[in-house]
Order: C-alpha cells, then structure tokens, then sequence
C-alpha cells in the first residue's frame, strides 16, 4: 500500500502536470489528420492514465490533512500562508482548486469526457467485462456521437458480449462511412468467425468466407498489416484450407522477414505437404537467421532424411552439436540416424560413424567426450578409456575426463587405477568436492560401502595431506552406522595434518545427526574460528544458536561477523536474513532484508524476500509499501509486477491480481508467464470458464504447444476436473521429452486426489526415475507412504532427498515430520511441523497436523487450539470435525 503523503506535497505537481498534458491534448486535437480514425480520440494509455489520475486526485481533496507530532520551521511558515490566504478570505483548498483547475470550453470538457469513457471502455474489454466497456462507449458516443474509433470499439464489445446482431448494425454504419477501415473491416472478420464458432455445416463455411472477405478487403488497403495476416492464418486454418494457411504464411513472412517462428511453422507445413524444397530453403533460412536454434537444424535434419540426402542430414545435425554438444534430444535424433544408417551392421558400424565424426573435428574436447561416452554406453571400456585418453592429451586438466575414466576403471574393478585418477582429479581440483563424493559414490555403485571405504583409504594413501579425504571416509563410515568410527578417522586428520576446518565441519554434522545440537555448535564453532572469513560456517553456527533458541549468544556473534565482513556488508545481511528465514524466524530475517535492501537498494532479491515474509505473516499493507519502494527502483520490472499479482493473491484482492496480470500479458503477449499467473489468479477467485478461456487466448497467441497444453491440463487439475487434466498430462508424458517428469508427477498427484494409489505410486517412481531431482515427487511419493502408514523408512528417506533439494520448502518440512509422527518420534515431529508453520504461516493441513502431534504427546488444550484454527481455514475437514468432537466428549466425561 503507498505510505500517506501530505497533501500539499503532491496536489501541486500533478495539478502542473493535468494543465500541461491537457494543453498539449489540446494542441494535438487542432492538428490536422489523415488517419482512418479520430486522432483526438487517439492519445496514449500514458496520457489518459495521467489525466484521470488526476482526476482521482482531486477527489482527495475531503481527506483530513495530516497533523506533525511537533512544530517545525516548515509548519510555521505553512501556518504563515494559512493567516495570508484567511485574511483574504480563502481556503488552502480555494486556492488549489484555483490554481489547479484549469478553464475549458464545453467542447474541450466533452472531448476529454469522450476520452475518458474510450479508454474506461478499452480497459474493461481488456478485463473481459463486456457489458462495463459497452456502457463505456456508449457513454463516449453521447459525447462523439460521429467518431469511428469509438463504434469499432463499441462492435468489438458487442462481439465480446456475444451480441452480435448489434455488433454488425454498428459495423455496417462503420463501413458505410468508411469503407476502408481496416480496423473495422478486422472487427467485422473477428464477427463472423465468433459466429462461426458457434454454427455447423454450411452456415459456418458461410461465415468462414464472410470472414475471409472482409479480411482480404483490409488486405488490399493495408497488404503487410500483419494482424490482417495473422487473421488469414487463423480463417483459413479453421477452414482446413491448406494451400490458403501456406499462402497467408508466406505473405506473412514476406510482410516481416525476421519473423522467424512463421517461417519455422510455414517450413512444417510445407515439409509435411510435400514442398520440400521450399520448406528446406525456409529452414535454412530459419538457421541463418538465428544460428543458435537447434531445433532449426534438427527439422531441417528430419527433412533432408526423407528427401534421401542423408550426408547432407548428417551434416546438418553435426553443425547443430557443435552448437550444443550436450542438448539430449539433439543427440537422439543424431543417434537415431546412425542408428538407421547401420541398422544390420552391428553396434560396431554405429561406433565407427561416431569415430568418423570425432575425427573430422579432432581438436573438439566435446565431440572427442561424445565419442567417449559412446564407447562407455557400449561397454567397451578400454576403446572408452583410450578415448578419454585423447580428450586428456587436448586438455591435460581436463578434470571431467579424469573422473569419467576413474568411473570407468573403477567399474571394471581396477580399483587402484581408479584412485590415481581420482587423486589426479583432487591434486587439478582440489576445492571441488563433489570429485570425492563422486569417487565414493562410483565405488559404492560397483560394490558397496565396505569397497568404497577401502578405495578411499587407498587414496588417502597415495595422497595423506587430503583433508578431504578423511571426512569422505567419515562421511562413509557414519552412513554405515559407525558414528565413533568416523569419528576416530577425524580424530587422526587432525593429528596428522593439524586443525582443520573441514574436519570439525564433519565432526559437527556427526553429532548433528545424533541430534546432539551441543556438541554440534562446538565443533562448527571450533571451525568458523579456524575459517573466520567464510560467511557459510557462520550462518551454520548462526543456525544451530537460533534452533536451540540460545538468542542470548546470537547478538555477540553478529556483532563479531559483522566486523568481519565490513567489507561486504549486502551479503553479509543477506546471508543473515537467508539463516533467520530457514530457520522460520520471520520477523528477524525481515529486519535484515530491510538492511540488504537499505545496503543495496537497486538489488531486486531483498525486495521479493521481503514481500514474500509480509504475505507469510499477512501483512499484505507492509508488502505493497515494499513493492511501491521497488517500483521507484525498478520501474519496468516484470519481477516487481509479479510481487505485486502475488500479494493481491495471497490477500485474496483477485480482481487486482488479474489487473495485473493483464498488464503483464499486453507487455509480453508472446510470453506464457503472464498467462499463467493469470489462470492461477482466475482459477483462485472460482472464475473457472475465463481461465480456461485464458488459455485459448495464449494458445491464439504462441500457437498450440506443449506448453499450452501443460497450461490447459495445469488449470484443469486446478478446477479438479481430474479426467480431463490426466488425458492431456499422459499425452504429453507418452513424448517422453525433457519435461516428462513433471508430467508423471502431475499425474501421480491426481491419482492421488482420486484415492487411486498404486497407479499414484507408479507414476510418482517414474517421475522420480526421470529425474531424481523432481523435489515435488519425492515428497508427493513420500507423503503418501506417511498417509498410509507404511514404508515408512523409505519415506523418509525420499523426503529427505527431496528437503535436500529444496531446504526451506515448508510443505516437505511439514511432510517429513509427519512420517517422524507417524514413527512415534513426537519430539521430532514437532520440530520440523512448528518449521514449517513458522515458514508458511497458517495453512489448514500444517495446523492439523500440529493438533494431533499434541493430541498423541496427550497437551489436549493445545490439540483444540490448533483443530479450531485449522477447521476455520479449511471447515470441509470431517476428520478434524471428529477430533474436535470426541475432544469434547471427554472433556464432559470428565
């Protein structure tokens, strides 16, 4: 919300500015015109904006002024003109409606009327709120009753209203008039295909022609008026009038030469119509134009392998992997043809055309690891390690490669072997630790821990001055259960090699999974004294004070940090702010964003933390009086409009939320982010048919994609209209393409709203299978167990992995403490509940929870509290109902 202003500080200025722009609108209005429509009629959404923002202004006037708590050299002299202006017998405010009403003629008061109605009206068919924009353009056709801006506008509500017989009287007076009006002649296209929509049989071929008339009479005014083109794609394509969609497209393209997506879907058709050689000349031309498009080759490709010219094929997909070595569907599709082009020769012919191209591009790292991994997938572990051996004469250092062929020997259990590579890696790499836990995580896949731990050891020989190394053997042997174990191996790392750092981080995250959060702090304590300038061993010792709620030590200690990090401080308070929120301390990482953002005003991540915890805490006025200072900041920011549509959301302002969203969208039309907001908000304020309308219109804007049928199946899910999301979600996971994964996961959280789980379960593993980091299937699969109460190690384990990927997430916090609920380990369960409560405020199922975790610890009094907070937010749960039933039934037995 924007903080109060004193009136007299803001009525002057925009009372300059209302009598300038109106001048200059006046000025404009004089000037002659040649245009199809009233250019008095035509200013700027900036200028009617401004004009009835001053409007609005002026009816603040009745606001009570506000008072100063003391009297201030500025009072007084305000005090000073008061006296002056009594004693000549006005107001303040006599004399800004003096100053700031400028004279206008009736004429020039029913020209800014008519404007003003115009642009209510445009803003109303934006909103889709048909009846609104057509009361506006009535009212403005009081005023103008002669302007043919504002009947077109008026036909293309009607349109909107579905009252198409009006709409077509008005258009007919249009044309009559003007019989070249393109916008008229657009309109009255857009007329007959909306009523051909709703006909059959031939009055809708008849419609269809009517619409292709009129599109082709503004065709011969304006031939490149690309939204007359765009329409033509559009009739033509619901006639299923093929050859006319590919002339449209082509006049399409030659109005806007760079429109390289119409060429691209003019290419498609012609390629899947047989005028391949245009189609070809098309594609090439998509390349030329924007040479990183890989899909551009990959279709080109496709096209030259049904013509028959596979060298020119083959060629086309090796220039597109030079461009992204490592694009997976790339690689398929060039597979696939080796594949064809040595089909009943044997995997070794399909070797043998992968060598041929590492050959052509020898001194190309990428394609010699391609190659490599080739022979790797083949089994061929010695032709692999060669090959890695070539990438490692390009690239000596190359670290990939070394671990690569360190996988590759450890698998074949040369174990020995393996380790010198390794130990090679961690010499080049030292600081990468991800080196030593691909080493243990190679090993273990080959045997299993015990082997791992003996490897390791083995390079801890060949390399004793690895700090490293010991906490990866530690780290080994606390996953087998052997805490003192790991704790013995730290022990002699620091004998040898003294204190390290590194080795009381390990020692801390021994002791912090026995849950001894003591002996924790010491040892994470210990190292941030070794390593007092690393800003993420003190936001761990910062975490651990404030999860044992040990706040007495916690000011020192920033004190101390803050001295440390002088230098930059914005990441200092944000690292602050981060540990504060993970660890749901809301109120106090609030306070340090404020700093991030005071530190560093024009950093934009303070701004959305900060909204973010207003919303949590619901305090929707301190977000928007964030938002507004991001505004001043961030003018154009689309990330700002975001915070904005969200806060109007989760305050439930719905109206505000599609406003703004509307906005996004005019901004970007050819985007889909604001189309998604803008069905989730519609779908929020139960205004399901718009959203789905939403979606058509992204789908007339991009196109019918796989992201606008993800889109259609999302707002589906959101309506729970279950069948119809599942039918589209499994058409898309069937393409098995880089976002199946969220496809499945879809599918498994409808299963799941459908009580159908083992088919829940099926899809979930798949989701999981495609891609292990998909945090919402891990928990989704997880959570189920919990609800079941069974496997329930391997839920927590699943959540585990998922709160890994995502740490502060509140609902897999939420999730993990209910399967440590559903163990009987209460004491475990609430902590990570209360987190999630502190991260995500009052959600239903969270507070649910929370009631019966101190229902089972037998705190009766607080198990109501929380079922009465819960049932409020959500009063359909019939299971909550029977808790707060059967709690009051003993409370009157007793």
């Amino acid at each position: 919300m924007r903080p109060y202003t004193h009136r007299f500080s803001i009525r002057w200025i925009p009372c300059a500015l209302l009598a300038l722009g109106l001048s200059i609108g006046f000025a404009q209005d004089a000037a002659p015109t040649t245009s199809n429509h009233d250019s008095a009629l035509s200013p700027t959404k900036e200028q009617y904006l401004n004009t009835t923002g001053a409007v609005r202004m002026m009816e603040t006037v009745k606001l009570p002024r506000p008072r100063h708590a003391e009297t201030t050299q500025t009072f007084r002299l305000g005090s000073l003109w008061k006296q002056l202006l009594a004693s000549m017998g006005m107001t303040p405010d006599d004399l800004f409606v003096f100053v700031g009403t400028p004279y206008l003629s009736p004429e020039d008061q029913g020209d800014i009327q008519a404007r003003r109605h115009y642009w209510l009206g445009q803003y109303y068919l934006e909103m889709e709120q048909p009846a609104q924009a057509v009361g506006e353009f009535r009212a403005a056709l009081e005023e103008r009753p002669d302007s043919i801006a504002i009947k077109t506008a008026l036909a293309d509500a009607y349109i909107l209203a579905r009252d198409y017989d009006r709409a077509q009287a008005v258009l007919t007076e249009v044309l009559s008039q003007e019989t070249t009006n393109v916008e008229a002649l657009i309109i009255k296209a857009h007329l007959a295909m909306s009523r051909a929509e709703e006909a059959d049989g031939k009055e809708r071929a008849k419609l269809l022609d009517e619409a292709v008339e009129a599109f082709e009479q503004a065709k011969q005014v304006q031939p490149k008026n690309l939204d007359v083109l765009r329409g033509l794609v559009q009739v033509y394509t619901a006639k299923r009038d093929i050859e006319r969609v590919i002339q449209a497209y082509r006049d399409l393209v030659a109005a806007n030469p760079k429109d390289t997506y119409s060429m691209f879907v003019l290419a498609n058709i012609l390629a899947r119509t047989g005028k391949r050689a245009e189609a070809r000349a098309l594609y090439e031309k998509v390349i030329e134009q924007r040479r990183g498009f890989v899909n551009g080759y990959i279709y080109l490709g496709l096209l030259l392998e049904e013509m028959g010219e596979t060298a020119e094929a083959l060629e086309t997909y090796k220039r597109a992997l030079l461009i992204e070595p490592r694009n997976p569907q790339l690689q398929r599709v060039f597979e696939s043809m080796l594949e064809r082009m040595t089909r009943g020769k044997g995997r070794q012919a399909f070797l043998k055309e992968y060598a041929k191209f590492a050959s052509e591009y020898p001194y190309s790292t990428e394609i010699q690891r391609l190659y490599a991994d080739q022979l790797a997938k083949a089994n061929d572990t010695q032709a692999a390690l060669r090959q890695y051996q070539r990438v490692l004469e390009l690239d000596p250092e190359n670290v990939d490669a070394l671990v690569a062929a360190a996988g590759l020997l450890a698998k074949a259990g040369k174990y020995e072997e393996a380790s010198q590579y390794y130990a090679k890696a961690i010499e080049l790499a030292p600081e990468r630790s991800e080196i030593y836990d691909g080493m243990a995580t190679t090993f273990m896949q080959v045997k299993d821990r015990k082997q791992a731990i003996a490897v390791l050891q083995k390079a801890l020989q060949l390399n004793p001055k690895v700090p490293m190394l010991y906490v990866n053997i530690a780290s080994l042997l606390q996953q087998e259960g052997k805490p003192e174990e790991a704790e013995k191996i730290l022990e002699q790392g620091i004998e040898k090699l003294g204190e390290k750092a590194e080795f009381f981080i390990a020692l801390g995250e021994i002791a912090e999974r026995k849950n001894d959060l003591a002996k924790a702090t010491t040892a994470i304590r210990k190292a941030y004294e070794l390593a007092p300038s690393n800003q993420l061993l003190f936001g761990r010792l910062l975490g651990l004070l404030v999860r044992q709620e040990r706040f007495s030590e916690v000011p020192e200690l920033l004190k101390q940090a803050e001295n440390t990090f002088r230098a930059n401080l914005t990441e200092f308070y944000l690292l602050v702010a981060e540990t504060f929120l993970s660890e749901g301390v809301l109120d106090r990482a609030a306070e340090y964003y404020e700093k991030v953002i005071e530190a560093a005003p024009d950093k934009l991540p303070g701004y959305g933390r900060l909204v973010q915890i207003y919303n949590v805490l619901d305090q929707h006025e301190k977000a928007l009086a964030v938002i507004e200072r991001a505004k001043k900041q961030f003018p154009d920011s689309e990330d700002v409009q975001r915070m904005l549509a969200d806060t109007y959301l989760d305050a439930k302002e719905y109206a505000k939320a599609v406003e703004i969203c509307r906005k996004l969208i005019e901004a970007k039309p050819k985007s889909l982010d604001g189309y998604r907001l803008l069905v989730d908000a519609l779908n929020k304020a139960n205004r399901y048919e718009e959203a789905l309308a939403a979606v058509k219109e992204a789908e007339q804007q991009v196109g019918t994609t796989e992201e606008t049928e993800a889109l259609r199946a999302v707002a589906l899910f959101q309506q729970k209209r279950y069948d119809q999301a599942a039918a589209i979600f499994t058409k898309l996971a069937e393409k098995k393409n880089k976002n199946a994964d969220f496809y499945l996961y879809m599918l498994g959280s409808i299963y799941l709203e459908q009580k159908r789980f083992d088919q829940a379960e099926k899809m979930l593993r798949q989701a999981i299978e495609r891609n292990p980091l998909n945090d919402s299937a891990l928990n989704a699969l997880g959570y189920m167990f919990a609800e079941q109460g069974r496997n329930l190690e391997e839920a927590k384990e699943l959540i585990e992995r998922a709160l890994a990927i995502n740490p502060n997430a509140g609902h897999i916090l939420d999730s993990l403490g209910w399967v440590y609920f559903r163990m009987n380990k209460l004491e475990e369960a609430l902590r990570y509940v209360q987190k999630a409560h502190r991260l995500m405020g009052d959600d239903p199922e969270i507070l649910k929870h929370l009631g019966d975790i101190y229902n089972a610890m037998g705190k009766r009094a607080e198990a109501v509290e929380y079922w009465k907070r819960s049932l409020a937010l959500d009063p359909t749960q019939a299971d909550v109902k029977a808790n707060l039933m059967a709690s009051e039934k003993k409370k009157k037995q007793k």
